[in-house]
């Protein structure tokens, strides 16, 4: 897939001014190029776009330093280009659908950088990359590391909606009261994570979705209080949190301890040795006959 930079999104004129901002070491010259870098950015409307140019070389081949490889997972399966073959497994298909994008110069100070500026105009509208546009959808933990995000086709994104987001929509998160940013880029990102197609048809009536299941503990702790910030030590129930997230299925119906990671829905699956032990965890399992138990972590 290709792995471009933020700079790519730049006009020829933002380009000419950026490179005058690198080129010069006066400290005077390079805060005024760098405000006419930012009212340039600012004033910048409409949908931007990054050429052919940038990502194919004059032969109209993908250019290597623009390509990053990545693994399989269950966006990548969406792709119509994602193609094996078997007799030629060096053939590596190239998956336009996806494209990671470098967002660095990001800045601590209460002002915006131009890179700021010009990341929060792609969220809004859009870029459009050899034709297609392309939306910002997500950013993984170790994305966000990096400076990172990943665009992906926007009419690929709504020809999938329903099985990238498991049926989920903005607005049906917004009507359960919502959801923090951090925790929608983590579970939003998980359909780029390393996975292969399960190996048997899981019927989605037959998994059900319970509580965590936690106990308290009695123990001694140093107990921040939000409202005063101050610290105490103090002995107090405190709610343990067992599964986190973990899914339980009886033997036979996967490989014990199987990883069962879906879109939205990050689990480690194991299995429990009969009906009376997965219910003396959740009362609820008898509610429904089933050969599967699979948790959604809660927004």
């Amino acid at each position: 897939m290709f792995n471009l930079s933020i700079f790519d999104c730049c006009t020829e004129e933002e380009k000419t001014v950026y490179k005058k901002y690198r080129a010069t070491n006066k400290l005077d010259e390079k805060n005024e190029i760098k405000k006419e870098l930012l009212k340039s950015v600012n004033e910048f409307s409409g949908i931007r776009e990054i050429s052919k140019k940038i990502l194919h070389d004059k032969n109209n081949e993908p250019k290597i330093s623009k390509l990053i490889a990545g693994f399989e997972n269950e966006c990548v399966r969406l792709s119509e280009s994602f193609i094996y073959d078997k007799e030629n497994p060096k053939n590596i298909p190239l998956i336009k659908e996806i494209v990671i994008l470098d967002c660095p110069g990001t800045s601590d100070k209460d002002e915006y950088s131009w890179q700021e500026i010009l990341l929060r105009q792609l969220i809004e509208e859009g870029v459009l990359i050899d034709g297609e546009i392309y939306m910002v959808y997500s950013s993984s933990a170790n994305q966000m590391k990096k400076r990172q995000v990943c665009l992906i086709q926007e009419n690929f994104f709504k020809d999938n909606q329903k099985r990238l987001m498991c049926g989920l929509t903005l607005d049906i998160i917004n009507e359960n009261k919502g959801c923090n940013t951090g925790k929608y880029l983590a579970y939003t990102s998980l359909i780029f994570s390393k996975s292969v197609e399960p190996f048997i048809d899981i019927n989605i009536d037959e998994v059900l979705v319970l509580p965590e299941f936690e106990t308290n503990v009695i123990e001694k702790v140093n107990y921040l209080d939000m409202e005063s910030l101050t610290i105490e030590e103090k002995t107090m129930p405190v709610p343990v949190n067992h599964m986190d997230g973990a899914g339980i299925f009886l033997p036979g119906v996967f490989p014990p301890d199987d990883g069962g990671s879906s879109p939205l829905e990050p689990a480690l699956c194991s299995a429990f040795g009969s009906l009376q032990r997965s219910a003396g965890l959740w009362s609820a399992f008898y509610r429904r006959k089933g050969q599967y138990v699979g948790h959604l972590r809660g927004y």
